[in-house]
């Protein structure tokens, strides 16, 4: 929990604007192959005052604008928050560092396409706003855009690979608001505090502004049980399910391949010490399999002797060894026959 309000403190609230119309950075998008195609939505953030929403800019085919706004990106909030986080659990990007990629922030509109060509056509239909379904093809309004505030984050948790992702956590942003600012979301109808197990971190409190009456200090929320979306379905679609198994199975099986590989490499790129580290635990290997061998052959010579000799033994016309009584008995043979001769 400290890892992530170290990332959340740093940046402030900011508002999402998700334009459809806008076919550039802001705006629509494509990823996919041959065989499967996803159109989503760039979540344009921008940093402003609480009251006043983000200015929308239209596509008018400047490319230089375009080259522009690439550079207005790497500033967004929601990208420093995300390479804020990426820091503080660096395990969640070693996927996309391994494969040479950056994370693109993205809210998918559809994963159900044959192919990343439909998914091409379905975007060039929401930015012309015309429907190639119908004969002749109709020409709808322009879609209006969607812009809302982003106040805080959450941890998710799923229970079992059926169920839907739920808030464990709720993590507000930066380290004070403005009471103002919460007394007018309230009177929007979007409600601040929940009933909830609340914990506050005590590394966000600022000396400076225990007097500050016009702020609150920002609380994280642990919700147990888990706290549902609202208006979410608690089943998903069969479609998703069976794409989100099969992903599921593609990384790990491409998981155990990096493995594989990684392994390889790093035996691979070692140094001319490790080798000799190698090389000494193979020869050690060696001589004890010789050891263990050796071992085997003087202990079979030593079986095989003792066959032969048993063997050369019953050859041989050894007279058998007495027993005691036998020599017990011939002794007392003798001391009679010794009586009879004295007697006579």
């Amino acid at each position: 929990m400290k890892k992530l309000r170290n990332a959340t403190k740093q940046i402030e609230p900011f508002w999402i604007t998700l334009n459809i119309n806008n076919n550039c950075n802001n705006g629509t998008g494509t990823f996919g192959t041959s065989r499967r195609g996803v159109l989503w939505l760039y979540p344009y953030s921008s940093s402003s005052s609480f009251r006043r929403r983000p200015s929308i800019t239209k596509d008018d085919g400047d490319k230089e604008n375009d080259k522009d706004k690439d550079n207005i990106v790497e500033g967004e909030p929601i990208i420093e928050l995300q390479s804020l986080l990426e820091k503080e659990f660096p395990i969640c990007s070693e996927s996309l560092k391994s494969n040479g990629r950056q994370f693109i922030p993205h809210m998918t509109i559809s994963s159900n396409f044959n192919s990343i060509q439909e998914a091409k056509e379905a975007q060039r239909q929401m930015i012309t706003n015309t429907n190639t379904n119908t004969t002749p093809p109709t020409t709808s309004p322009p879609l209006s855009s969607i812009s809302f505030w982003c106040q805080e984050i959450y941890l998710l948790e799923r229970i079992g690979d059926n169920g839907q992702f739920m808030k464990r956590i709720t993590i507000p942003l930066g380290r004070r608001r403005n009471k103002k600012d919460d007394d007018d979301q309230k009177k929007s109808g979007s409600d601040i505090t929940a009933d909830v197990n609340v914990h506050v971190n005590d590394d966000d409190i600022d000396d400076d502004h225990l007097d500050d009456s016009s702020s609150r200090i920002m609380q994280y929320q642990y919700h147990d049980p888990l706290l549902k979306f609202i208006d979410m379905p608690l089943i998903e679609e069969d479609w998703i399910y069976k794409e989100r198994m099969g992903l599921k199975m593609k990384r790990k099986i491409n998981n155990n391949n990096n493995k594989i590989c990684r392994g390889y490499n790093d035996n691979d790129n070692k140094g001319s010490e490790s080798k000799l580290e190698s090389e000494s635990v193979v020869t050690k290997i060696i001589r004890r399999r010789r050891k263990k061998l050796s071992r085997s052959n003087t202990r079979s010579k030593r079986i095989r002797r003792s066959e032969r000799n048993r063997k050369m033994k019953s050859k041989m016309s050894i007279p058998p060894v007495a027993t005691k009584e036998e020599i017990e008995q011939k002794r007392f043979e003798r001391k009679a026959r010794r009586r009879i001769k004295t007697s006579m």
